[in-house]
């Protein structure tokens, strides 16, 4: 997490954070102190106590993701043709919705203004065994709906895409539905609506990094909004795995 006044990132792989927090704090108290005075007798300060505020500060991933198997029946269901592209990887490939909750845990009244998230699929499998991100959710395609701070319904249209629908956002920015559909490779002639899904999420005015699609892992940034516990954001991939 960072504040306005002091914007940096950095990698906590293999490092204790509470510990280096606690440290921190101590060290802050012992500023107070002069050559000829003990230190012991001083006690916290309201700096240090700042500090160690810090430690409620906490960002978990579920320890197991929801994973729903989309098949032809996926589509049939919901009256769509099955997309050709679907029928020809699906030769190969199976596909499934991997949704991954981030519960998010602050101490005190403020927010996380960041969040970075990677996930990495079956890194000791041989390379043409492991599964690829075919879809990758919050997607920077939709940059323009997490503009509105609105609840987003996202899912699988008869396509084979993402596609997203904000509620409310017509008024305010015209047929924002029907231009975002299209900019992710929406066909005019395809049917309305969602084959699979949808899910509710709210996804918070926020600038949406995320590596390309196609590759064996996904790496998210979440920058330049105010995220609190109630605002825990539901990242989404769907998985092409190599039958």
């Amino acid at each position: 997490m960072y504040t306005e006044n002091f914007d940096f990132s950095y990698n906590m792989e293999g490092l204790n954070r509470d510990a280096l927090l606690k440290e921190a704090a101590d060290r802050i108290d012992n500023l107070q102190s002069h050559l000829s005075r003990d230190v012991s007798v001083l006690g916290a300060t309201k700096e240090g106590n700042l500090v160690r505020d810090l430690l409620g500060d906490e960002a978990h991933l579920v320890a197991f993701p929801d994973v729903y198997k989309i098949t032809d029946k996926s589509f049939l269901t919901n009256d769509f043709k099955v997309p050709v592209r679907f029928s020809q990887l699906s030769k190969d490939f199976n596909f499934y919705w991997i949704r991954l909750p981030l519960g998010l845990v602050t101490k005190r009244s403020w927010a996380f203004n960041m969040i970075e998230m990677g996930i990495e699929f079956n890194k000791e499998d041989d390379a043409h065994l492991r599964p690829k991100a075919f879809r990758i959710f919050p997607d920077m395609l939709f940059q323009k709906l997490f503009e509105f701070n609105q609840e987003i319904r996202i899912g699988i249209d008869g396509n084979f895409e993402f596609e997203a629908k904000g509620s409310n956002i017509e008024a305010q920015l015209g047929n924002v539905e029907g231009k975002i559909n299209a900019g992710v490779g929406a066909n005019a002639s395809a049917k309305l609506g969602f084959a699979f899904g949808p899910y509710v999420c709210t996804v918070k005015k926020a600038t949406i990094y995320h590596t390309a699609k196609g590759m064996e892992w996904v790496f998210w940034r979440l920058d330049g909004a105010e995220l609190f516990e109630e605002d825990s954001p539901e990242l989404v991939v769907v998985a092409q795995i190599p039958k």
